[in-house]
């Protein structure tokens, strides 16, 4: 009897022994990036060339927060510089200037802004008038709630953080809408792949 417990011991342990030898196998083959779940990718930052080079429905990760890109507008401000805006579904959108590399992240927000010439009050805090410009939009690439020929006046206030409010005002609708933004650095946007 002795000897058959023995026996059962080692094939028990033998089939243990075969189970954990597939299962580190399995862990030595493994390449994450076939993984199902969502990855960062191999570029861990963007730069404007990057970001402008990007197919919409496209999911980036901006400040570590989820951003799907759906379309972007190139507006043609009135010097003759072009600027992008990356549109996410989520009333927000990604502001690029590829002559400066300045990429700024704005939502739109519901907060009641304060404003003229000189600077603004907004949720109690002052800001700083810092730009004004006008511009139209001409071309538009899938989804942007913009529209081509669409006439833009916008003013953007800044606080001594940083922080940015933008008024966009559309000529062409008479929308006028509020948003706050905060200028990225590229280590703050990153592609999310399947």
């Amino acid at each position: 009897m002795f000897h058959a417990v023995i026996a059962s011991a080692t094939r028990s342990n033998l089939l243990r022994l075969t189970v954990f030898e597939e299962i580190a196998s399995s862990h030595r083959n493994h390449d994450p990036r076939n993984d199902r779940n969502k990855v960062l990718s191999s570029h861990p930052s963007m730069t404007t060339n990057q970001l402008l080079a990007l197919q919409s429905n496209t999911t980036l990760l901006v400040k570590n927060d989820p951003f799907e890109y759906k379309g972007r507008a190139e507006i043609t401000l009135d010097g003759g510089e072009i600027i992008f805006w990356l549109f996410s579904d989520e009333a927000a959108f990604v502001s690029i200037n590829p002559v400066t590399d300045e990429v700024v992240f704005f939502r739109q927000t519901e907060s009641e802004l304060e404003g003229d010439e000189e600077g603004a009050l907004f949720e109690g805090e002052p800001f700083e008038l810092s730009c004004k410009d006008h511009g139209t939009v001409s071309v538009i690439t899938d989804e942007a709630s913009l529209e081509e020929e669409d006439i833009l006046d916008f003013t953007d206030y800044e606080n001594k953080e940083g922080e940015i409010v933008r008024v966009v005002e559309n000529s062409s609708t008479g929308d006028s809408q509020v948003y706050t933004g905060i200028v990225l650095v590229e280590e703050e946007t990153k592609v999310v792949e399947d």
